[in-house]
C-alpha cells in the first residue's frame, strides 16, 4: 500500500517522529522541500549532524533490500520551525 505524506518541522531544533514502525515497509522516499538541510535518523532521534543528512531541496530514497532499517520509526531534525518535507512510503 502507497501512502504519501507531507509535512512540516513542527518545532525547530527539536527531533520528531516522521513515521512509525512498520515492518511491512519497503520503500521509502524522503523529500527535502526546504531551503535548509534535514536530518533524518532509523535507530535514535536526530539531530543535526546526527543520521542522514537530507540536503535543502533533495531528496533519500531506499528499498528494503538495501536498507532494511526503514521498517523502524523515522526521527526527522530540522532547525526551522515550519521546513516542509515530503514522505513516500510502500508496504508489502
Amino acid at each position: 500500500m502507497r501512502e504519501q505524506i507531507n509535512d512540516t518541522i513542527t518545532a525547530g531544533g527539536t527531533a520528531q517522529e516522521a513515521l512509525t514502525a512498520e515492518p511491512y515497509r519497503k520503500y521509502l522516499l524522503v523529500q527535502n522541500n526546504s531551503d535548509e538541510a534535514l536530518w533524518i535518523n532509523f535507530q535514535d532521534e536526530a539531530d543535526e549532524d546526527v543520521g542522514i543528512k537530507i540536503a535543502a531541496g533533495g531528496s533519500g530514497e531506499w528499498e528494503y533490500e538495501t536498507m532494511p532499517q526503514i521498517v523502524n520509526a523515522m526521527s526527522i531534525f530540522g532547525a526551522t520551525t515550519g521546513s516542509k518535507f515530503g514522505i513516500t512510503t510502500d508496504s508489502k
